[in-house]
């Protein structure tokens, strides 16, 4: 459900960003985009900060890792905030890869 208020009542910067967004990637912006670009001091920047921080922070693993399980997670999950533009190959495995990746980085075949 989306809600009526985050499809008219943005900030003009933020209308703007929507509309190009949505016209390059041709796919409709997210909910949780269109509420942190709603109401950013409220919800916007501290979830962008905690986003930034588990990502970007200190970490054994990579950014690059960090995103890869992210979105292996997400995949799994079925997420539709993560992977409503990302259409899936015929016969992709998340479980596959992840399997094959994991091993490699283990040092085992």
């Amino acid at each position: 459900m989306r809600l009526a208020v985050l499809e008219h009542d943005h900030k003009r910067p933020a209308r703007l960003f929507i509309r190009l967004a949505e016209l390059v990637s041709r796919h409709r912006m997210d909910g949780v985009v269109l509420t942190a670009l709603h109401r950013p001091d409220f919800w916007g920047r501290p979830f962008t900060d905690l986003v930034t921080a588990v990502l970007r922070g200190p970490s054994f693993w990579t950014p690059g890792e960090r995103e890869y399980m992210a979105m292996v997670v997400s995949r799994v999950n079925d997420c539709p905030y993560c992977l409503a533009p990302t259409p899936r190959p015929r016969g992709w495995s998340p479980a596959a890869r992840w399997t094959s990746t994991t091993r490699r980085a283990c040092g085992r075949r």
